[in-house]
């Protein structure tokens, strides 16, 4: 698995002009920025010096150059011809391109001749949306296979594959350069072109913050020598912060997976089974587990219907799960984490490994969980009933003495 690079969305400083986004992205800790281009206003030869000498002097990699649309014509236009040769300039690694043209031969046609003109040295990259006239990854793919050049990628927008109900590809593909994250809010069932361009820019915020899963049950388990049950399936977001902040501090040296495992799969059981059943094991992997509770545990997770995803604690310089040349000293055994990552590999039920060395990895592996577990969950929820009586006692009181007035006009009329 490659190392990601964190980079610095131009979106996030919009009244930056270009040579202080490296400074910004550097003083950030970031390693990498985007760069927004605009030839007809804030680009110049002394621009592209000022921004050339600025990425010299912060070390900062371009990520990306954008934004080049593809609209109207047949060709690229002048316009296009300079935001890619100012990215070739600078040295990004991509070109984000965005179709609004109404004309689906004609943007292929536009986007080869981009692909062309960028050569090896940078990647040129689709955005879907729906803002766009390619409103999915699906549609991208497609897009981008009838296109057949090598420099040509697609760039994934969390934010626009959750809408287009799309599910994360593997991201190992060549095919997708980099991702777009970011959480963000609801939007409503009446947006329209114009509402989506408007969220795309103002309604982002960071991993955690938005609205992306906001009817989502979590519970918490948690395991050292033995399992502990925190919190059952909720909603309760603040129980859920609650919990996971009570899990902070020291632990005792044993790590008993086992019963953390099934005390997880525990949780769903008399829960329907209507929708993504996921349990994220956060552990080291220093820990092994005897064979009839391996059973168990296959059992349960392929009765339930779970997904596993391991986050793997490692530190760094440590042993990797995934690597394959790993050979044990002697009669030694596999480490404890070669092991289970080998166990958990037989699971009939969907099972992903993800190594996490600092809080940025942990946040990607998270994210990735997030775009795999999408399926709705359905459930059944008793309402608590309202009182009528009152509302009932007036009107059969009222009715009462209509009844009656209509018995004492019959008896007088018959007076």
């Amino acid at each position: 698995m490659k190392k990601p690079l964190w980079a610095l969305a131009s979106g996030c400083v919009p009244d930056a002009l270009p040579w202080d986004i490296p400074l910004i992205a550097h003083s950030a800790g970031f390693l990498s920025s985007g760069m927004w281009v605009d030839p007809e206003t804030t680009w110049s030869k002394s621009a592209l010096k000022k921004t050339k000498k600025s990425l010299s002097d912060t070390n900062i990699q371009l990520i990306d150059v954008e934004v080049v649309w593809l609209d109207k014509t047949n060709h690229i236009d002048d316009k296009q011809k300079l935001i890619i040769d100012i990215g070739l300039e600078l040295k990004a690694k991509n070109i984000l391109v965005v179709s609004r043209h109404e004309n689906y031969e004609a943007s292929i046609s536009q986007f080869q001749e981009m692909c062309e003109r960028a050569g090896k040295d940078i990647r040129i990259c689709i955005e879907f949306g729906e803002f766009t006239n390619i409103k999915s990854l699906a549609k991208a793919n497609e897009f981008i296979s009838l296109v057949n050049h090598p420099a040509a990628g697609i760039l994934i927008d969390l934010m626009h594959l959750n809408r287009s109900g799309d599910t994360l590809p593997d991201l190992e593909d060549e095919l997708y350069p980099y991702v777009q994250g970011c959480d963000f809010w609801q939007e409503s069932s009446t947006m329209t072109g114009m509402d989506y361009i408007e969220a795309a820019v103002d309604s982002r915020c960071c991993l955690g913050d938005g609205e992306a899963r906001t009817n989502d049950m979590v519970g918490v388990i948690t395991f050292s020598n033995s399992a502990m049950y925190v919190l059952p399936l909720t909603q309760n977001k603040e129980a859920i912060k609650a919990a996971v902040n009570a899990t902070a501090g020291n632990a005792l040296f044993q790590t008993n997976i086992g019963a953390g495992l099934t005390s997880s799969a525990a949780l769903f059981s008399g829960i329907a089974d209507t929708g993504s059943r996921a349990i994220i094991l956060l552990s080291d992997g220093a820990g092994r587990i005897d064979a009839p509770t391996q059973q168990k545990i296959k059992d349960w997770f392929n009765r339930f219907q779970i997904g596993l995803y391991w986050i793997v604690l490692r530190q760094p310089g440590g042993i990797s799960i995934f690597d394959e040349n790993f050979v044990p000293r002697d009669d030694d055994q596999l480490p404890p984490q070669i092991e289970l990552y080998e166990y958990f590999k037989t699971f009939k039920s969907p099972f992903k490994a993800y190594e996490a060395e600092d809080p940025k990895s942990l946040e990607l592996a998270i994210q990735d969980i997030s775009l795999k577990e999408k399926k709705p969950i359905t459930y059944t929820e008793r309402l608590p009933g309202k009182n009528y009586s009152l509302i009932l006692l007036i009107f059969a009181l009222v009715l009462a003495s209509l009844l009656l007035c209509l018995k004492i006009l019959e008896v007088k009329s018959f007076k």
